[in-house]
């Protein structure tokens, strides 16, 4: 899709959100998406450091064994 039609695809979901659950509702589910977003970030970020620290510890680990 070039950008104009996602523009006008985009247009017309919130236009028809709007439409259907009025401005509250759509505003809601906004931000419900929006902490969605920010949750799976944080939970990804969340799996690297846990990975990150547990090949620190495996290293520390190794070498204290030594």
């Amino acid at each position: 899709m070039d950008n104009i039609t996602s523009y006008y695809v985009s247009l017309l979901v919130v236009v028809s959100l709007l439409a259907v659950g009025g401005y509250d509702e759509t505003l809601k589910l906004v931000r419900y998406i929006e902490l969605r977003i920010k949750t799976i970030w944080i939970d990804y970020r969340l799996h690297q450091m846990k990975t990150k620290l547990k090949r620190e510890l495996d290293e520390w680990k190794s070498s204290r064994e030594l």
